[in-house]
């Protein structure tokens, strides 16, 4: 796209970006809240045209552009001292590596990375170039530097990649998403062509291909991935099948709901109609793939070729329709498919009704929920103190807090709810971000204006967690309405209004509990269940699941805001034998997810032994791995009475991984493989 100085009209992007917006109104409302035009001074034509059609809004999960170029520096400067924390900072060379003049667009700053998407302002160009630079490094890191020596150019201008990035916070995170690899692009309409080439509008979906960041040009993935989005799942369904096998080469299934079947009882159902049958992947990652409807529901059938013998499948179908489906498959079958918990919880449209049926139910998990911390964290309940509640306290965050307590273990997740102190804190807080000139635009009345600290909270509540920026805000309860369950808000500097973030304190705060509880024993990985397992907790925790002993599965608690969100699913345990011990007794059926690389134990690579080899040695449970990446398959077992992991390489049969709790555990276990197996294995260290 030329920019050069044209003005902004001459652009051609106005209306564009007109019917840009209408699309994002209309495809999430959310967009509508908060909304405004204002553009700091120095913004480039480019920049003014966007957000002077488009609006601000908090919910675009982007940098506000009312942001100066000294601002933001300043906040970028900010930024980057909170993620290196007491690690050495950078040197002045490096960050001068930085455009000389730029504008904040977008932050990401997860534990190991630190990305940061800024313009490059040095020229004149009216629609400024994007650039992106990364900061490699989790915790311990001494020394910090660019992962490349000039931070790299992503190719598109600040308009194409704000809309890019409006348009992906719908296609990719609102709506069900289908991931395919295609033999050729796909063409059709381009409803943005100059905006977002990328998006083509395909049959009732909308198709974006795949973007690699420009640091990871070496994963670009063989074919055209390209994901079909909709807020229909049958409109996914009816997408993907509009196309062949010849053009597909891979697929991923839309987010929805799951449930295990055999594939022959599904085969004989009556009134199945299949639209499209597709065989996918290579070698052991080959599946075959049924799309179609079912008594009105689509859905998508899949059998990896390891589960072919076995004859287990999946079905994957709507948020909210795999109960019916269960129901249905189990009428028409009078057989007993693999089922499950369903794996989406649906929010709450109000908070928790305090019958007397449901008081007594949140007694009963809340004192369940205690003594779980009290053994997960016994120094929480060496320290716990009372927590000073008002007489007109809400009775559900009363029966909550009287019976867990308070202690300074808690720290790290929640804020001290004791409501004085509570209150005054929030305040100060206040009043500390509204002495930052950055923040004070946003917070400032029609007549310019600055309010009071506390009218910018509601007018009875107490303090959930507090951030260290405006940006991200302040969390706290709304009592203003007397529910006995307040909901969850958050005001922060990117919105005038106060965002709803639960509408379930007890839940939001028994979610952050049970991440302090879990925090020491953790492996982020999520188990798609074929089996039912029971919920300890489903008033106050909806996404737990007891999986065996000592042994647990917390899925992210649903969120209204979408620019927060809880980390995936993991795996938390007492102890590593009670994880390998609750895997183990999983019935077959069940799959794994990896959400993160990390290992919990001893780790050492085995090479030269089958999985055949490795099943005569430990026994166990085989749970098939549905992530992408290096693992095909892991192995819960034990030899001798000692619990182990085997990971199996997916790219070498016969390369694994092995996994103990301590290295002494690992010692026995290598001694016991050259008793038996002598020199036809090679040890690697990991």
């Amino acid at each position: 796209m030329a920019t050069g100085t044209l003005s902004a009209d001459a652009l051609g992007l106005r209306e564009e970006l007109a019917a840009l917006s209408r699309w994002l109104l209309d495809a999430d409302p959310a967009f509508r809240h908060g909304r405004r035009a204002r553009v700091s001074a120095d913004a480039p034509p480019g920049v003014r045209a966007v957000w002077e059609v488009l609006r601000f809004s908090a919910h675009a999960g982007l940098s506000a552009p009312s942001l100066s170029r000294s601002e933001s520096r300043e906040r970028l400067w900010r930024a980057l001292e909170r993620w290196l924390g007491p690690r050495r900072g950078l040197n002045e060379a490096e960050l001068e590596k930085l455009p000389r003049r730029f504008r904040l667009v977008q932050l990401e700053s997860p534990v190991e990375d630190f990305w940061a998407w800024v313009t490059d302002e040095t020229g004149e160009e009216a629609d400024p170039e994007v650039c992106v630079f990364l900061l490699r490094g989790g915790p311990g890191t001494s020394e910090l530097r660019f992962a490349e020596d000039v931070p790299p150019r992503t190719g598109r201008s600040y308009s194409r990649f704000i809309a890019s990035a409006l348009l992906g916070r719908v296609l990719e995170r609102s709506w069900y998403r289908a991931r395919l690899c295609l033999r050729e692009p796909l063409e059709g309409r381009r409803p943005f062509p100059r905006l977002a080439p990328e998006v083509v509008h395909h049959v009732e979906a909308w198709a974006t291909t795949h973007h690699a960041r420009p640091f990871d040009a070496e994963l670009r993935p063989r074919g055209h991935w390209t994901a079909l989005s909709s807020p229909s799942f049958a409109a996914v369904i009816e997408a993907v099948a509009s196309l062949t096998g010849a053009e597909v080469l891979d697929a991923l299934p839309p987010s929805g709901e799951q449930v295990g079947v055999r594939w022959e009882e599904w085969e004989r159902t009556p009134g199945r109609l299949v639209r499209r049958s597709l065989l996918l992947g290579e070698g052991v990652d080959a599946r075959r793939v049924q799309l179609g409807t079912w008594r009105g529901e689509p859905f998508w059938l899949e059998q990896p070729a390891r589960w072919r013998e076995e004859g287990r499948a999946v079905v994957h179908v709507a948020a909210g329709a795999r109960a019916r489906l269960l129901a249905g498959h189990l009428e028409q079958t009078r057989g007993e498919p693999h089922s499950g918990p369903p794996r989406s919880v649906p929010l709450q449209e109000k908070a928790v009704t305090m019958s007397d049926e449901v008081r007594e139910s949140l007694r009963r998990e809340v004192s369940w929920l205690r003594a779980l911390l009290e053994r997960r964290r016994p120094e929480h309940a060496q320290t716990r103190r009372a927590v000073k509640l008002g007489a007109d306290a809400p009775a559900a965050v009363r029966l909550l807090w009287e019976e867990v307590g308070f202690s300074k273990q808690l720290g790290g997740f929640l804020d001290n709810p004791d409501e004085a102190s509570s209150r005054k804190a929030a305040l100060k807080k206040l009043d500390e971000w509204l002495a930052d000139a950055s923040v004070q635009g946003t917070w400032r009345g029609e007549e310019g204006v600055l309010p009071g600290a506390s009218s910018l909270l509601p007018r009875v509540f107490r303090r959930v967690m507090d951030s260290a920026t405006a940006q991200f805000g302040l969390q706290v309860t709304d009592e203003s309405q007397g529910s006995e369950d307040p909901p969850v808000v958050r005001r922060s500097s990117d919105s005038r209004e106060l965002e709803l973030i639960h509408p379930s304190y007890v839940q939001y705060v028994t979610y952050k509990l049970l991440q302090a509880a879990f925090a020491r024993k953790e492996w982020k990985v999520r188990l798609a269940l074929a089996g039912a397992s029971p919920q300890p907790a489903p008033h106050i925790a909806p996404t737990l699941w007891q999986l065996a002993e000592g042994l647990y599965q917390l899925d992210p608690l649903p969120l209204c805001s979408s620019s927060l969100a809880f980390p995936p699913s993991y795996l938390s345990f007492d102890s590593f034998g009670a994880l390998v011990r609750g895997l183990s007794m999983r019935p077959a059926g069940d799959s794994l997810a990896f959400t993160s690389p990390h290992f919990h134990g001893e780790l050492v690579g085995i090479e030269g032994l089958s999985q055949e080899q490795w099943a005569s040695l430990v026994g166990g449970q085989v749970l098939p791995v549905t992530s992408e990446g290096d693992w095909a398959q892991v192995r819960a077992g034990h030899i001798e009475e000692l619990p182990l992991l085997v990971v199996a390489e997916r790219a070498h049969p016969l390369r694994s991984l092995l996994v103990t709790e301590v290295r002494e555990g690992q010692k026995r276990v290598l001694q016991q493989l050259k008793q038996r197996h002598g020199p036809t294995f090679s040890v690697q260290r990991w």
